[in-house]
């Protein structure tokens, strides 16, 4: 079994020491730290909050770990960062990781318990990023346009994935097959990015909202999983190739249209006069 492998055991339920219980104690550094957790919370709900948190190692104040820990800490994410750009996550180990941050074997296991623990903690860094499509889409005084909502939207995923396509692949990936603590962190990712185009469309609409909104919160769903699997595969094959067969321009031009009408009906009803205008009726 490699490293990688036996690193995501986690990821089908199978016993760990992260998610032994509902108070545990973590190797941070040298040291341990104690983790609460709400007592109170569902068996089911601590378990996911427990897996989710494994990616820190226990670090819940980076300052723990001094200037100097930090620093290690951090050099050793962008080692494999860097090492995840250019290769397989199954291929990936600890000694790769530490030797390209000009650190011993031994230094990586001060900070991460196994590679499985320093590829969660890169996917939940690039998740907590997301910030970015959320603040671009936040309410501002031209923001009173579906249109120009939908275009920022649809443009900042796209720069996210663009940014983060090694981490967010693995993150996916990882949650396609299963891993809870990875389902979880994608699950919080699409909730809030949902939640904020649910906020701008009742703002931007102009068509009255019939009844409860989850309709429309259904709609933006399936425009957002759309979205993220175009941002997906935006890059990722050659520019001569027919795949997709439809140029970026135009599919970014109907990621665009589509959500827009989806926060604004009214825009469906424009779009319609206009092309029968244009054709003579």
């Amino acid at each position: 079994m490699s490293e990688m492998s036996q690193s995501f055991r986690l990821a089908h339920g199978s016993p760990s020491r992260h998610n032994s219980s509902a108070n545990e104690r973590m190797t941070v550094g040298e040291r341990t730290v104690k983790k609460s957790w709400p007592t109170k919370a569902p068996r089911a709900r601590r378990a996911l909050m427990t897996a989710y948190s494994a990616s820190e190692d226990g670090v819940e104040d980076f300052a723990r770990l001094g200037p100097k820990g930090a620093s290690t800490r951090r050099r050793l994410m962008d080692s494999a960062r860097a090492l995840l750009e250019h290769g397989s996550a199954v291929a990936l180990t600890s000694s790769a990781v530490a030797h390209r941050a000009g650190l011993s074997p031994a230094t990586f296991y001060k900070y991460f318990t196994d590679v499985g623990s320093i590829i969660h903690a890169l996917c939940h860094e690039v998740t907590l990023d997301s910030r970015t499509i959320i603040d671009a889409i936040q309410p501002r005084g031209d923001m009173r346009d579906a249109r120009i909502v939908a275009e920022r939207f649809v443009d900042a995923y796209d720069e996210y994935w663009l940014r983060h396509r090694s981490i967010l692949s693995i993150r996916n990936m990882e949650a396609d097959r299963g891993n809870a603590a990875f389902r979880y962190m994608r699950r919080t990712f699409i909730e809030e990015l949902m939640n904020a185009l649910l906020a701008s469309a009742l703002i931007v609409r102009r068509v009255p909202l019939d009844g409860p909104t989850q309709r429309l919160a259904g709609r933006i769903a399936v425009v957002v999983a759309a979205v993220d699997r175009l941002a997906a595969v935006n890059g990722l094959y050659d520019p001569e190739s027919n795949y997709p067969a439809t140029p970026r321009d135009l599919l970014r031009k109907a990621q665009i249209d589509i959500l827009s009408a989806v926060l604004d009906p009214a825009i469906v009803y424009e779009q319609l006069r206009q092309e029968m205008a244009e054709a003579g009726y």
